[in-house]
């Protein structure tokens, strides 16, 4: 059981607000299980209760699924008799986040004329050095 946005790695995982499975399979459906079980939840809302209570998603095909990322949820084994690859149960999942609130604002372009300046002010005059591969000791 975890939430899709706790404060652990990767970096933008703070910022994540709603997760989403995507749901396909073959049909006839020739497996058993993969239910999506979000805790504490009854007709999307959060149940503040020591009780802790289940909604389980059964996988339909063709199916998106969004919940609110902070949602302790799990996801159940799934049987696939055959063994077959194709008689699987597949998904795709990912998360829709919220801009980073104290990011900082972007940069201005720096004018740099002066560095431009001071470089052409320096008395520079390109020499030829040649290197033999021998380094004097």
């Amino acid at each position: 059981m975890h939430q899709d946005n706790s404060s652990e790695d990767p970096v933008d995982i703070h910022r994540r607000e709603v997760s989403f499975v995507y749901y396909f399979h073959t049909e006839p459906k020739s497996f058993t299980g993969g239910q999506l079980k979000l805790y504490n939840s009854k007709d999307g809302e959060v149940q503040q209760s020591k009780k802790r209570t289940a909604q389980t998603i059964t996988p339909q095909q063709n199916t998106l699924v969004l919940f609110p990322s902070s949602y302790d949820h799990e996801v159940l084994p799934v049987r696939c008799p055959s063994r077959k690859f194709v008689s699987s149960r597949f998904t795709v999942n990912g998360w829709i986040i919220r801009e980073e609130a104290s990011a900082p604002a972007p940069r201005q372009q720096e004018d740099m004329g002066w560095l431009v300046d001071a470089v052409k002010d320096i008395d520079f005059k390109p020499s030829a050095i040649a290197f033999d591969g021998q380094f004097d000791r």
